[in-house]
Formats: C-alpha cells, structure tokens, sequence
C-alpha cells in the first residue's frame, strides 16, 4: 500500500509576498511568516480514500489476532471512524473501488 501522507504534508504554505519558501517558517524573502496554506481539493480527496482504504484493512488484520467480543466492538469503532471520515470528505464507495 502507497505512504500515507498527512494534512500538513499536503498543505502548501503561502505567504503575502508570494513566497512559497521557508526556513522553520519564516519567509526567505520577506522574513514574515506563512500567512496562510492552500490545499488542493483533489489531492486531499485522494488522500481521504487512501487513509479509508488503510482503515478497511485494518478491521480485517484485527479479526486475526483477537477474540470475537472484542473483534466486534473494535471493527465497530474502527467502522465508525471510517464512515465518519468519508462523510466529512464527501467520500462516496466509488470512490474507493
């Protein structure tokens, strides 16, 4: 399965100048700090999918290694999580065929 990546590796940070550089969060150019980050709609969905995909997976490795009872109430949490997560991001089963 491909890395997952973050939020704030997905992020890319702006500042008022334009700069897109930073040393530990200063501006090269002007000195100031990022003023604000821009995400990409479609990189963020396609993350989305990714991290659902690696949920999905893991309710199957966790029915390996446990009893029933806690198998149910885990892949039940685990289950909620995703489909909390895919309605927040608009994420539909398609999308992850």
């Amino acid at each position: 399965m491909t890395e997952l990546k973050t939020l704030k590796e997905i992020t890319s940070w702006t500042c008022e100048c334009n700069c897109v550089t930073f040393d530990n969060g200063i501006c090269r150019s002007c000195g100031d700090k990022p003023k604000y980050g821009e995400i990409d709609y479609e990189e963020l969905k396609q993350e989305a999918i990714k991290w659902v995909k690696k949920w999905n997976v893991y309710n199957l490795e966790i029915g390996l290694n446990i009893d029933e009872e806690k198998i149910t109430r885990m892949v039940a949490s685990l289950v909620g999580a995703s489909r909390a997560f895919m309605q927040f991001f608009n994420l539909t089963e398609e999308d992850l065929i």
